[in-house]
């Protein structure tokens, strides 16, 4: 199959979707408004606009759609890569929704939900990586998402874990945003420190709260304890997930939870907040703790709870890497995608 599929070059699970693609003897063209590379398909790399401005890029899609010919075009987020992928009315059209862009985009405006109605209602088929998502898809128009997850690379599963330990490290991995509330996790990490536990925060990612993350660490003073590691390639995450004893997601929002399928597969606990597509992810008392979004005694109780006892990590963690082998196994996932677009192309040829 030819296929075209919008979407960000610089986006680590982008590029996971053409190798696993272009696996499956698939011929892929990839057009992406940031700058990148991506081993596997023949790249368009459009300059990147602000705002609506990027809907300029209109004539130059049209031309590679022309000159491609694809048989099916894929557009990764219903927002800005759907839009652009509406208007070409070429056909048949996919467009998979992560989160941010079903969840938040349409909310900031009449014509921010216009876009993504727009969008939805122009494509073939739907994905969604959850139920949440596939949820909030519903919501906005009547259609009914086929839901394939992000999974993992099988390596993840391979992790050999150390139990006993000095000190126990508390991670997590996400940008420097408001909406993954990191600072939730600096305070509840703050009373678990008061309590003499010989714990460490290890917070990896980059983004605008970055100073004002810092600036907490220091008033509360476990900046000795704390660590920020910056934003590392996808190829580092593994062995960073070796340094982790218990992960924490205290999101506000969350279309799925990709980072908590990638602890979970090394065998880690997970204690995640109760919203979004992670409930999906981690169940409650079995491979992990839920707690409510901002809550940080909650949040403090829970890692306390791993913090001093060893079975419960281990047991959780060892339930939690049999789920992503089940459900979460990325070349699966890819596979799934790929027998969609057979089915959608059978569909068109008999119709």
């Amino acid at each position: 199959m030819r296929i075209c599929i919008l979407g960000s070059a610089n986006s680590v699970h982008i590029e996971r979707w053409i190798k696993s693609l272009a696996d499956l003897e698939n011929e892929l063209l990839l057009v992406s408004l940031y700058p990148g590379e991506v081993e596997g398909a023949r790249n368009l790399i459009l300059k990147r606009t602000g705002k609506i401005l990027y809907t300029t890029h209109y004539f130059s899609i049209k031309k590679a759609l022309r000159d491609f010919k694809p048989d099916i075009l894929h557009a990764h987020h219903a927002s800005s890569y759907g839009f652009l992928g509406a208007l070409q009315n070429l056909h048949p059209f996919i467009v998979s929704v992560w989160g941010y862009d079903v969840l938040l985009f349409p909310k900031k405006s009449t014509l921010h939900k216009y876009l993504v109605k727009y969008t939805l209602n122009r494509a073939d088929k739907i994905t969604a990586t959850s139920k949440a998502l596939a949820k909030a898809v519903e919501g906005l128009v009547d259609r009914t998402p086929v839901i394939i997850p992000f999974g993992v690379d099988r390596r993840f599963l391979e992790v050999d874990r150390i139990y006993d330990k000095q000190k126990y490290v508390i991670g997590i991995i996400k940008d420097l945003k408001p909406v993954y509330g990191i600072d939730v996790l600096i305070k509840a990490f703050a009373g678990l420190v008061g309590k003499g536990y010989p714990i460490e925060l290890l917070i990896v990612g980059a983004g605008e709260l970055r100073d004002e993350l810092f600036g907490l660490c220091r008033q509360l003073n476990v900046q000795k304890n704390v660590t920020f590691k910056g934003r590392i390639p996808h190829s580092e995450v593994i062995d960073l997930l070796k340094e982790i004893d218990i992960f924490a997601i205290p999101s506000y929002s969350e279309g799925f939870g990709v980072a908590a399928v990638e602890a979970m597969a090394t065998g880690l606990p997970v204690v995640a907040s109760n919203v979004g597509g992670l409930p999906e992810v981690v169940d409650d008392g079995k491979t992990g703790i839920l707690v409510e979004p901002g809550d940080v005694e909650a949040l403090k109780q829970a890692l306390e709870y791993y913090i001093l006892s060893k079975e419960a990590r281990i047991e959780h963690g060892r339930r939690g890497r049999e789920k992503v082998r089940a459900k979460y196994d990325w070349q699966k996932n890819a596979e799934s995608m790929n027998r969609l677009y057979k089915e959608i192309l059978a569909k068109k040829r008999f119709s």
